[in-house]
C-alpha cells in the first residue's frame, strides 16, 4: 500500500511538472511572436556563478520601463562576453510580453531546456501509472 502511495505521490509530481514546463514553453513562444523590446535601465551589479572556484556564468536582473510605464525585472544568465559589453555600456535589450510583463528575456541570455522537463513530467507520469497498473493486476 506504500508503494502506491509513493507513485500516487510521483504522478501528481510527474504532472505539476508538466504543465508547469508545457506553461512556460508557451508563454516564451508568444514571447517570440508578440514580445515588444526595450532597452534596460543602467545595470550596475552582477552574480558570478561559481562552481569549483570556477566561474561558469553570471546571473543579471536589468529593470526596464514598459511602453504603459510600469517598472519590472527580467532575470537571466549571460555570459563572459555579455558582462564584458555591459561594462562599456550598461544596457542591454529586454523582450516582454505586453499582456504580462513578467515573461520577459534579456538578449544574449541562455535559454532553459524546458522540452527536458516537459518529458521528465511524462515519464514520471507514465511511469507511476505502469507501476500502479501492475501492483493492481499482480494479484
Amino acid at each position: 500500500m506504500k508503494d502506491i502511495l509513493v507513485a500516487l505521490c510521483i504522478l501528481v509530481l510527474g504532472i505539476w511538472l508538466f504543465f508547469s514546463a508545457f506553461g512556460d514553453y508557451r508563454s516564451h513562444a508568444r514571447l517570440e511572436t508578440e514580445g515588444i523590446d526595450v532597452v534596460s535601465e543602467p545595470l550596475d551589479k552582477y552574480t558570478e556563478k561559481t562552481k569549483g572556484g570556477v566561474t561558469i556564468g553570471y546571473d543579471i536582473a536589468p529593470n526596464f520601463q514598459t511602453k504603459s510605464g510600469g517598472n519590472h525585472s527580467c532575470y537571466g544568465s549571460v555570459d563572459k562576453e555579455i558582462i564584458d559589453h555591459l561594462k562599456g555600456m550598461p544596457i542591454i535589450k529586454v523582450r516582454y510580453l505586453p499582456s504580462d510583463p513578467s515573461v520577459c528575456s534579456i538578449e544574449g541570455a541562455k535559454k532553459g531546456d524546458l522540452w527536458f522537463v516537459i518529458l521528465l513530467g511524462l515519464g514520471m507520469m507514465i511511469g507511476s501509472v505502469l507501476f500502479m497498473y501492475n501492483k493492481s493486476t499482480a494479484r
